[in-house]
């Protein structure tokens, strides 16, 4: 298993006061078959409800 890349931004700064930092995570996973089919299903059922509830408001 992967370890987590750390990836640092410093943002621009025009009006000379100081430098904000910020960080970023990215993660990796490897999920087996059975685990592929669960997401799968899950993030089938998210779509659905998001398609479905975004026209209606």
């Amino acid at each position: 298993m992967g370890m987590p890349t750390c990836a640092t931004i410093r943002s621009l700064n025009v009006n000379n006061r100081p430098k904000a930092l910020k960080s970023r995570y990215k993660y990796r996973i490897y999920p087996n078959h059975i685990q592929i089919t669960k997401l799968n299903q899950l993030f089938g059922c998210c779509i659905y409800v998001w398609n479905s509830t975004r026209f209606t408001l």
